[in-house]
Parts: C-alpha cells; sequence; structure tokens
C-alpha cells in the first residue's frame, strides 16, 4: 500500500515556499512596471486640462498607485474627445482613460439628465488597472 502513496521528495515544504516567493517577487516587479508606465503618462493627462487632486501609493504583496484627476466636463466635449485619441494611439494608458471618459459621457447623455459641472477621474493602477469616471461629485464611496 505504501508504493502507492507519493514521493515526499516531490512535495518539499521549502521548495513550495521558495516557489511562492518567487512568484510573488515577480508579481510585485511586473506590477511596479505598470504604476512605473503610468506616472509616466500623467503629465500628458494633467497637459489637456485635469488636475491631480490626490495620489497615494501603497505598497504590499499587490502594490497599487491611486490618481484622482479633476477637469470641467465641458472642456471635454465628444469631438475633443476623438483629438486626445487620435494624438495618443500609441499610448494605450491614456487611450483607456479617454475611451472611459467618453463612454461615460456617452451613456450620461442617455439619461438626458443636467450635465455635470465636474469630471471626476480615479485610476487605480496595480496587476489590473481600473479606471472610474464621474460627471459630478460621487456621494458613494
Amino acid at each position: 500500500m505504501s508504493e502507492n502513496l507519493p514521493s515526499n521528495e516531490k512535495y518539499q515544504p521549502v521548495g513550495f515556499v521558495e516557489g511562492l516567493l518567487n512568484s510573488i517577487n515577480f508579481f510585485k516587479h511586473q506590477t511596479n512596471k505598470v504604476i512605473n508606465r503610468w506616472l509616466e503618462v500623467l503629465p500628458t493627462i494633467e497637459k489637456y486640462g485635469l488636475k491631480i487632486t490626490s495620489f497615494a501609493m501603497s505598497y504590499s504583496i499587490n502594490p497599487s498607485l491611486e490618481v484622482e484627476l479633476i477637469g470641467k466636463s465641458a472642456d471635454f466635449p465628444i469631438e475633443r474627445i476623438r483629438e486626445i485619441l487620435d494624438e495618443n494611439k500609441s499610448s494605450a494608458s491614456i487611450v483607456s482613460v479617454f475611451q472611459a471618459v467618453r463612454t461615460t459621457k456617452n451613456l450620461y447623455e442617455k439619461t438626458k439628465s443636467t450635465p455635470q459641472e465636474d469630471l471626476i477621474i480615479e485610476i487605480k493602477v496595480r496587476f489590473s488597472p481600473e479606471i472610474k469616471v464621474f460627471l459630478g461629485v460621487p456621494l458613494i464611496e
């Protein structure tokens, strides 16, 4: 019966822990590369009239960068967003931000609600970045 049991040599805890630590370090390294790319494009995003109002870095197993930008919704009509997208075709980060703005504005227009003055963009950069766009000040956290 004991000949059917797996050998302990294949299941060494030290090997598992080393592999796990290597995976965590690789994950952190990749995430830090993504964060550094975003740090390079934030000045370009600001040049279009958005101001960084909040900036935070979280360092853990899953490091993250959180940035909030605010601008005026009226400064970003759909035609201007198209121009920004055309100017930045080679930057996936900038394209992602302004596609999110365009989509949010298009969806909001369908509600036939009063136009909002503020445009607020929250960017959470981690292994899987997230972009939120608010038209008006969010009351929900």
